[in-house]
């Protein structure tokens, strides 16, 4: 297998490139001012937590990929990058199909609709699906499998936040049982 050791200067290219991932997940996928706009809302832990977690993984695989005794395999490397390519896909469809309903905080205001059309006919949470998509990919554009080891605690936080949410607009709008029993919550016909 090709092992991929360019470098730009002294930092290896797939740490470069996961650096443009991230940007492009934080300014494409989302909005900046996401997490900086005050808003209220149930749960406000999850998202910290999420953010924390999210960060722990990227830190440790910024700092494994600059580390000699990863291989980055050519196959996998272009693995991930069609994975987080999909991700910022599915993700940045989802917000725009959310237009003004989206909100990072779990809230359900006057505001608010439930969207049930498009990406959301069929799933219920795209942009959770699309931020697993990140998480997987994140550890292997640099190879880094032990970043691999936050995703069973990124998965329970995410159950969590899933389970929230639907409760909140469970009670929010009468309509969000049936739909619930007509899609699936991040990916169709397994979960």
């Amino acid at each position: 297998m090709t092992d991929v050791t360019a470098t730009l200067g002294s930092v290896p290219l797939p740490v470069v490139v996961l650096v443009f991932w991230l940007v492009a997940h934080r300014f494409v996928a989302h909005r900046i001012d996401d997490i900086w706009t005050p808003r209220t809302g149930n749960r406000q832990w999850t998202t910290v937590v999420l953010v924390l977690e999210a960060f722990a993984m990227v830190t440790v695989a910024i700092t494994g990929g600059a580390a000699r005794w990863h291989a980055v395999l050519l196959p996998v490397f272009l693995l991930a990058n069609g994975v987080l390519l999909a991700s910022t896909v599915l993700i940045r469809s989802s917000r725009l199909a959310l237009g003004r309903h989206f909100s990072v905080y779990l809230v359900a205001g006057a505001e608010h609709s439930l969207i049930t059309e498009g990406l959301y006919k069929r799933i219920r949470h795209p942009i959770y699906t699309g931020e697993v998509l990140f998480h997987l990919g994140v550890p292997l554009v640099t190879c880094t499998y032990e970043a691999l080891l936050f995703l069973p605690f990124y998965l329970w936080l995410l159950h969590v936040r899933m389970s929230t949410e639907e409760e909140l607009l469970s009670e929010r709008y009468p309509d969000y049982v049936e739909y619930s029993r007509n899609s699936w919550r991040l990916v169709p016909h397994v979960y």
